[in-house]
């Protein structure tokens, strides 16, 4: 995986879930340099492999499941005020 910086206009991607021009200077990683961005970006650095952590559903659930629970209870306590 490599670190691409952009350095002349004209390289399009995602920033945040938005396709977009990307701006100049702006740094990503890609596995390797794409065809449509050569002679646009520049090789910044070697990034090694990362993995993602992802969380799931567990014993670590039930602070959430409280967290829901005292927001319903909220909820129907404010639907009970309004009648």
């Amino acid at each position: 995986m490599k670190k691409l910086k952009v350095e002349k206009a004209g390289c399009w991607g995602t920033i945040n879930g938005v396709f977009q021009q990307l701006p100049v200077g702006h740094e990503f990683v890609a596995v390797d340099v794409p065809p449509a961005f050569a002679g646009r970006v520049s090789v910044v650095g070697e990034v090694e492999e990362q993995e993602l952590e992802v969380a799931t559903p567990g014993a670590d659930d039930k602070p959430a499941e409280q967290a829901e629970q005292a927001e319903q209870a909220d909820t129907s306590a404010k639907s009970k005020k309004a009648k």
